[in-house]
């Protein structure tokens, strides 16, 4: 059920003033919720608008907002499960100058995001603990 792309650009010019700095974590979360709909319920004439926004939903000051929207943009139809195909999709469509600060940040989260999906994540490195190791002293030239 899409809407009309009048109805998305009103939205989208209205919503984002009101609600993007509210006070009230709530409203922010629903409006947060509110472009997951449009992005994947095919506004794609405001697709980059939409990106724009949802991106910088990722540095809201809540953090149950910004892990919502970590997991959306986590999902693999929006950002790709292989390590050299979600770098480039980082760098070419999650970087946006005015958020330029906050990238770094979730950018290296959704490239670990990988390394938690391997089936060897939860295997342990080593057999024993470093605890229980005997270290010696070693002279390096």
């Amino acid at each position: 059920c899409a809407l009309p792309i009048y109805m998305v650009s009103l939205m989208l010019n209205t919503l984002p003033p009101l609600c993007e700095k509210h006070r009230e974590e709530k409203c922010r979360l629903q409006y947060y919720k509110i472009l997951i709909w449009l992005y994947d319920h095919g506004a794609r004439e405001e697709l980059q608008r939409l990106r724009h926004l949802l991106i910088k939903g990722l540095s809201d000051e809540s953090e149950s907002i910004s892990t919502e929207l970590l997991q959306f943009w986590d999902h693999e139809s929006r950002l790709s499960v292989k390590a050299g195909p979600r770098l480039y999709q980082l760098l070419s469509e999650m970087y946006t100058p005015e958020e330029e600060a906050s990238w770094l940040r979730y950018s290296t989260h959704f490239i670990l995001q990988i390394a938690h999906r391997s089936p060897d994540f939860a295997r342990k490195l080593f057999e024993h603990p470093l605890a229980d190791c005997v270290f010696q002293e070693v002279q390096i030239d």
